[in-house]
């Protein structure tokens, strides 16, 4: 049995053909699919410059005023959003509310608009802008203007920017007004004793007629009347006028507190032998009133702060001898120093500016 079975092995391998003895050639190669390019990413975004940033939102204000709902659709995204007077509307009601307007036949309004502020983070580009807009009669209306400060957000969209948040609040002299009514109601972030500045700027001086412009809460008025100044402070604020009249009577004092606009009250000229100048902004053109005001002899006392310590801020502030220049000429300077300090508002260490000058 073993033989056979060898005898059939062997005869299956006398059957199979000889291995190949030259080279073998190579199998053919096989061809790569083709890889296909990577996408073409879609443009950019046209940039939105400052003055395309103006131009952009002056043309929505114009299409809410003219009821341009082709133009409104166009500016605004998906998501646009508008708050005024304490409510959201959404972009659809923004359009139906436009439509409203015109089926009942109120007259479109206008508005001129100052340079406004503008601010930019990576996708987005915020514009802040105060305008007055012009009402017209509108049957028993007459017609009539309107401060509003407006605050737009223009996000990166698919092609362009698009206005996503609209605000409107009231603006001008009222909203000043309504701020700093609050303010001496119900802040602590202010100083409510004396300005250091101005007790040793008037210490040993003869008491005279004083001007406090802006006054606010008559911290330094009152400080002035119980010393024996005979004071008149004005300030666009009701509630701080209240509150300085009140506390000089309490000290059995007379004190005149004006509610009026400072930049169209009339201060007089060569009226007062102190005129003060405490954190009431760096308006040059208020000051050169103010130095006119003064009587021969008088003294003008500033605190403010320093430029440098109110960027970004929106405040103003004086530079390094910006109040040197401005009182070169018939004024004899006392006291001109940049310090850092606390201000009186605000309370934060910052850069001030301390300034006395008696007039010529």
């Amino acid at each position: 049995m073993r033989i056979a079975l060898a005898l059939l092995v062997v005869a299956a391998c006398g059957s199979s053909k000889p291995a190949p003895t030259g080279p073998v050639a190579a199998p053919a190669p096989v061809a790569e699919a083709p890889v296909p390019p990577p996408p073409v990413p879609p443009p950019p975004p046209p940039a939105l410059d400052d003055a395309g940033v103006k131009t952009q939102s002056l043309a929505l204000m114009t299409a809410l005023d003219q009821r341009d709902a082709a133009a409104m659709d166009r500016l605004t995204g998906d998501s646009f959003t508008m708050y005024e007077r304490a409510r959201t509307y959404d972009k659809a009601r923004v359009l139906s509310g436009m439509q409203a307007r015109t089926d009942q036949g109120i007259p479109q309004r206008s508005r001129t608009c100052v340079d406004g502020r503008i601010t930019r983070g990576p996708a987005h580009v915020v514009y802040v802008v105060e305008c007055t807009e012009n009402l017209p009669a509108y049957k028993d209306l007459p017609a009539g203007t309107l401060e509003t400060i407006h605050t737009i957000v223009w996000i990166m969209d698919r092609d362009g920017y698009r206005a996503q948040w609209w605000s409107t609040e009231q603006g001008g002299l009222a909203a000043e007004a309504d701020f700093w009514d609050t303010m001496y109601r119900t802040s602590t972030s202010f100083r409510r004793e004396p300005n250091r500045h101005l007790v040793a700027a008037v210490e040993g001086r003869k008491p005279g007629t004083a001007l406090d412009i802006m006054m606010g809460q008559g911290r330094n008025a009152v400080y002035l009347a119980t010393t024996g100044w005979k004071v008149t402070g004005v300030d666009v604020s009701k509630e701080g006028v209240r509150q300085a009249v009140a506390a000089a009577a309490k000290q059995k004092r007379k004190l005149t507190g004006i509610v009026d606009n400072i930049e169209t009250w009339d201060m007089g000229t060569a009226k007062w032998d102190l005129v003060t100048m405490i954190y009431a902004g760096s308006d040059a053109k208020l000051i050169a009133r103010a130095q006119a005001a003064v009587k021969p002899g008088g003294l003008f006392v500033i605190e403010y702060f320093h430029a440098d310590g109110t960027a970004g801020v929106g405040v103003g502030g004086f530079t390094t001898d910006q109040l040197t220049t401005a009182f070169a000429s018939g004024w004899k300077i006392i006291t001109d120093e940049v310090v850092e300090d606390t201000a009186d508002f605000s309370l934060r260490t910052t850069k001030l500016v301390r300034f006395t000058a008696q007039k010529l």
